[in-house]
């Protein structure tokens, strides 16, 4: 047997015996090649951790998505855009972090830092110059909250991809599928969809099984610029 089939695959190495847990850990991870995490303020989360407590999960990444807003606001305050910017970026992932293992819909403390998630990374995106801007997508008798990427390097006539996250994920960590397509020339739109980041914590939305006309209230609703092509690629 070669070295190679003897290697030991990566998804072997647990940061948590709970399989969720787990699984969202090595997610969070993965986000550092965009600047989203970084890797000691992790560790240092899990260092907190216990299997299957809720409680230590959100205290744990409350506390160092508070840290890092405190300062990204301060360096907002002395116009350090760099700075403040990358700290606003992770400081909103480890907000949302705090929420993916949560299961307590009462707690205050849902809506409060999903809205905290979402006016970091706003405030990223307007200090950063990364191109996008947060859209509000009619739906029913409310909204779905998402963001528009142009992409800087589009041609004159360019397609449009629509991305919506699987299960009961955020729209912001589909960065690994945005980020490449708006490098070729493809614009964006991502959103949470019912059941989904800030349409399920602030607006109560539920996942339902007809997702074709949550797309289409995404399309029809949505005044797209005339640059844009309108044959659409939809991604989940």
């Amino acid at each position: 047997m070669s070295d190679a089939q003897n290697t030991v695959h990566w998804t072997s190495t647990k940061f948590s015996e709970t399989l969720m847990m787990d699984a969202l850990l090595k997610h969070i991870l993965g986000l550092m090649q965009y600047g989203m995490s970084d890797l000691g303020e992790v560790f240092e989360v899990i260092g907190q951790l216990k299997p299957n407590d809720e409680e230590r999960w959100i205290n744990a990444w409350s506390a160092v998505a508070l840290r890092l807003q405190n300062l990204a606001e301060m360096a907002d305050r002395t116009d350090k855009r760099l700075t403040a910017s990358s700290t606003y970026l992770r400081a909103a992932t480890y907000w949302r972090a705090s929420l993916m293992y949560f299961s307590h819909p009462e707690d205050l403390r849902i809506g409060e830092y999903a809205r905290a998630s979402s006016r970091c990374y706003q405030r990223y995106l307007e200090l950063s110059g990364y191109p996008g801007r947060y859209v509000g997508i009619p739906y029913e008798d409310t909204f779905l909250s998402g963001y528009f990427f142009k992409s800087p390097v589009a041609a004159e006539s360019a397609p449009l991809l629509i991305i919506t996250p699987g299960r009961d994920t955020w729209a912001d960590d589909t960065v690994w599928v945005y980020d490449a397509a708006l490098r070729r020339g493809i614009h964006c739109l991502i959103y949470d969809g019912p059941g989904q980041g800030l349409a399920l914590r602030l607006n109560n939305l539920y996942f339902r099984p007809d997702w074709e006309n949550v797309n289409l209230s995404s399309i029809s609703h949505l005044k797209f610029p005339e640059s844009i092509r309108r044959g659409l690629v939809l991604w989940a």
